[in-house]
């Protein structure tokens, strides 16, 4: 039938057009800078991609789609009633003002109600994804109970925030039905009066005036209906466009050059800070040659990790040049960039999936070696996060990742400074192999790690204070040499 083809094809568009909208979003999430993940929580953007996407498909599919026929269906009622039946026109009409002053109020009430449960349930999201993750971390600081009544206070706000736009709701569908009722008797009675004008108040009359009142205010209780759905997405719809339109990454005006081969990474006088007045590095210069192998070492906080930031333009720096083969990084494609660094984390990160999909990581045209792990096999399936792989196994899988591409610059950023010994033992051979030929830069804690560097720069100030082999760096007996002894005297 034709009702039936118009709720499928209603349906379709609300379906296609949540579909675009997500895979949209998720797009633009994936391009944002990365000073937003900085203060954003990753529940709050989960909520947003899920759970307000679909608040928007259900107020497209059931509230403005159905809803802009029913608001025809009452015009042309009105129209037809003021031009045929004026008569029963007098006595419905006057009640419209009244409907409208209290969709207004509706409206305001209810859009406050449903940002206050949009947010709280966002928070609720949140608490769950940091606490669930870190359960672990929960059970041994936090008892139960106190967990417990954390998770109270945020489900305790939810509540009271669904319960209010619920509440409201109720009370207007009521206020309608009520005014249904008074434009029944508004209408007859007006039409009682006016009868003997007209014609007498005879059966088919009634019939006449009972037909017009449904056709032009029962379906204003249908329309209170698809208004509350309405509201609810267009409280989604306000938290979505302000992350719609966050700033992306940049990829430059003059973006085109690619990355065949690092020949040279240059910083020159290179100044940063994450926040005003809080300068991380001041006047660094570096300078890394094909084939180098430098290691980077300084106390926490100096700035090491910034700088991998910095080269692989996570962040801009706000003064100084930073440069790939003499040409500044803002002229290179963001892609080429970032593919000709392979990049080792401390937290090494794995995906749902096998080893082999861990290792690959969507690169299906490079052969595959055997598995890091010779106790697995490449099909071994690996948890979220490699839940059921220790810190050594996973780091392992890391590596193997990044030694995929032997073309690629190799960054090690605290590569072994979480493993237990004999994993960093296993850790240390596959370093072995993966920096023979390979230009690298490596940061490390562990300072046996980058002991057979070509060359070890020492951060300090927001500077480079010291620089030299292991052994000069020694003979010095500076900053490097105070590194040495405090990590020998920890050891002992």
């Amino acid at each position: 039938s034709l009702e039936l083809f118009i709720a499928a094809y209603r349906v379709w568009i609300s379906e296609k057009a949540t579909y675009v909208l997500r895979q949209k979003l998720y797009d633009h999430i994936l391009r944002l800078k990365l000073s937003f993940f900085d203060q954003e929580k990753m529940g709050r953007l989960i909520n947003q991609t899920v759970n307000d996407l679909d608040k928007i498909r259900e107020m497209l599919a059931d509230s403005i789609i159905p809803g802009i026929g029913t608001i025809g269906l009452v015009v042309a009622v009105t129209t037809a009633s003021l031009l045929f039946y004026p008569g029963i026109a007098v006595g419905l009409l006057p009640i419209l003002p009244i409907t409208y002053l209290l969709f207004t109020k509706f409206r305001k009430t209810q859009t406050e109600a449903y940002d206050s449960f949009r947010k709280s349930l966002s928070d609720q999201n949140s608490f769950l994804q940091e606490h669930l993750m870190g359960h672990q971390t929960i059970r041994s600081f936090t008892p139960r109970a106190v967990e417990a009544q954390d998770f109270l206070r945020i489900n305790e706000s939810l509540y009271q925030s669904s319960l209010g736009a619920t509440t409201t709701f109720a009370w207007f569908l009521s206020f309608i039905d009520s005014i249904v009722g008074l434009a029944y008797i508004a209408g007859f009675t007006t039409f009682a009066l006016l009868a003997t004008a007209y014609a007498p108040f005879s059966a088919g009359s009634f019939f006449t005036m009972t037909l017009w009142s449904l056709m032009l205010f029962r379906p204003l209780a249908d329309f209170a209906e698809r208004y509350n759905i309405f509201l609810s997405g267009m409280a989604a719809i306000k938290r979505i466009v302000p992350l719609l339109k966050e700033e992306e990454e940049i990829a430059g005006t003059s973006a085109h050059l690619t990355i065949e081969t690092i020949e040279e990474i240059s910083f020159e006088d290179v100044h940063f800070s994450y926040r005003t007045g809080q300068e991380v590095l001041k006047g660094l210069s570096i300078t890394i040659k094909r084939g180098e192998r430098v290691g980077l070492v300084g106390l926490t906080g100096e700035g090491k990790s910034t700088i991998v930031n910095l080269l692989l333009r996570f962040y801009t720096p706000q003064s100084g040049l930073i440069t790939i083969n003499g040409q500044p990084l803002e002229r290179y494609n963001l892609k080429s960039l970032r593919s000709a660094f392979s990049l080792v984390l401390q937290e090494p990160l794995l995906f749902s999936g096998t080893i082999e999909e861990n290792i690959r990581f969507f690169r299906e045209e490079i052969e595959m070696g055997p598995s890091p792990l010779p106790e697995k096999s490449l099909h071994f399936p690996i948890l979220e996060l490699g839940r059921n792989l220790s810190l050594g196994e996973r780091q392992l899988i890391s590596l193997a990742r990044a030694s995929i591409d032997p073309s690629t610059f190799l960054i090690l950023d605290e590569a072994t400074s979480s493993v237990d010994p004999e994993s960093e033992r296993r850790i240390q051979g596959e370093l072995k192999n993966l920096l023979e030929e390979r230009s690298a830069l490596v940061i490390a804690h562990r300072l046996t790690t980058i002991r057979s560097m070509d060359r070890i720069l020492v951060l300090h100030g927001g500077v480079i204070a010291e620089e030299g082999s292991f052994d000069q760096l020694m003979k010095k007996k500076g900053l490097f040499t105070n590194f040495w002894n405090l990590l020998h005297i920890e050891k002992l």
